[in-house]
This record gives structure tokens, sequence and C-alpha cells, in this order.
């Protein structure tokens, strides 16, 4: 009869394998999409049914000046992203930055979320564009926007300082 010593495994490994298999199983569930979460009233921003808006949306960290188009099922969205005094007053350069949209339904659950525009290592101080047309899920009555980022100051990856920032509004 073999053994696990004949297969070269150590006992410690084969449990430690299985315990990360089963724990990978359980969170299998596991959602970071959000999808079926809710957006609370003050985060969205209702979807006309047809022609152009133009708004802007505020956080602590930027402001992101937008402008869609609304045609059935698809949305055309462009937009400017400038960051905030508190960043570029401290920090040089961006490590990274993703900027998604939430599609949302008419109780503000999430439908879908869908990037809009991303970035790596860029200068802060200049303004982040996008331009893109996305197909919007059937029951859309309104959007709200996500970001995550990082900053980081004028020195190396060994002696500048960083920080991270982002929005989440799905609870």
């Amino acid at each position: 009869m073999r053994s696990l010593e004949n297969y070269g495994m150590d006992k410690s490994l084969l449990l430690l394998v299985l315990a990360v298999f089963l724990g990978l199983a359980g969170c299998r569930s596991l959602s970071l999409s959000g999808v079926g979460k809710m957006v609370s009233e003050e985060n969205r921003i209702p979807l006309v049914e047809a022609g152009t808006e133009y708004g802007s949306w505020q956080t602590r960290d930027l402001t992101l000046d937008y402008r869609y188009s609304r045609d059935q099922s698809t949305l055309g969205i462009s937009g400017a992203i400038s960051f905030a005094g508190q960043l570029k007053n401290n920090f040089s350069f961006l490590e990274y930055f993703y900027l998604s949209v939430i599609f949302l339904d008419s109780q503000g659950r999430v439908l879908e979320m869908r990037g809009l525009t991303s970035t790596n290592y860029g200068y802060i101080d200049y303004p982040i564009t996008f331009n893109t047309t996305l197909t919007v899920p059937y029951t859309t009555q309104s959007i709200a926007f996500s970001y995550r980022g990082q900053a980081r100051s004028a020195g190396s990856h060994d002696t500048g300082s960083s920080t991270y920032f982002w929005e989440y509004p799905i609870h």
C-alpha cells in the first residue's frame, strides 16, 4: 500500500492544500461585484430616457465632469477627472486609478458594474479623460460612480510616501 510519504507529500502540506481548497469553495458565493446590493439615494444619478445630459460629481478626492447620451440600450459617456487639492498638494504621481460606473434599477439595486477608465503611473496634476459607449442593462434607471486609486509622493517606492483613496457607494 502506498502512503503519502511514497508520493513525497508531507501530511501538513496536504492539510494546508485541503484547507485552502475548502476555504475557497466556501467563498464561491462571495461576490465582489455588488450585484443585487444597494446604493443609497444620495449617490444615485437619474438617467434621462433620451438626449444629452451634463453633470459634475464631486467627492473628497476628485471632481468628475461628465456628459452622457442615452439611446435605448446604449449609453455614450465621456468625462474628465480632476483630483482634489488634498491629493495634488501632497502627492505627485498616481500609481493606479480605476473608475467604474454602476447601473442601478429604480430601487437603487446594483444591476451591473463596468469600468470606464484606468491608468497606471501618471502625474496627478493632469486630468484623466475618457469617452466610451456601453450597453445598458434593460431595467436601468440611474447610475453611480465608484473609484479606487493610489497616489505617491516624488520619492521612489522605497522612500516616497503613498496613500490609497476610494469611493464605493454599494452597501
